[in-house]
């Protein structure tokens, strides 16, 4: 399979997403930013890799201490997309979690992100809130999946 899944850290992952259009103008993309987000408490930092070269990561962790682990940043290289990164990523976070006493996903994506909530109904998850801001475009979903 040309995709493999690895725990990583965020200095792995900071060129992957600061080279996404989806995370720029969010805040800065410096490891002390995600650092003191994810700092001391138990978190899952993954890089995707198609064929050998860097595709995708995934930044998770346990926000809310319900037994759910929150996947706060997920992005897959535009050139790699639809080659099933995202998939791949989303089944080893989830076995991950299942091994680590989580019985839930969480995650709040954008509207205007169409092929992400569509991955999302096609993996089962469920859509919880729509919070609403701006722009229809920009209105967050928060969406989980029972594991």
């Amino acid at each position: 399979m040309p995709v493999t899944i690895a725990i990583a850290s965020v200095e792995d992952v900071l060129p992957i997403i600061q080279s996404l259009e989806e995370f720029r103008g969010a805040e800065p993309h410096l490891p002390e930013t995600y650092l003191q987000t994810i700092g001391g408490k138990n978190h899952l930092i993954l890089l995707a890799s198609y064929e050998g070269m860097a595709a995708g990561f995934l930044i998770a962790y346990d926000r809310d201490s319900d037994g759910s682990l929150y996947c706060w940043r997920v992005g897959v290289l535009p050139k790699f997309r639809r080659k099933g990164i995202l998939k791949a990523t989303m089944e080893f976070t989830e076995h991950w979690a299942k091994e680590h006493g989580y019985g839930m996903l969480k995650l709040v994506t954008r509207n205007s992100r169409r092929e992400m909530l569509a991955f999302l109904v096609n993996d089962g998850f469920l859509f919880t809130e729509i919070i609403p801001k701006e722009t229809l475009e920009d209105y967050r979903i928060r969406a989980q999946k029972a594991l």
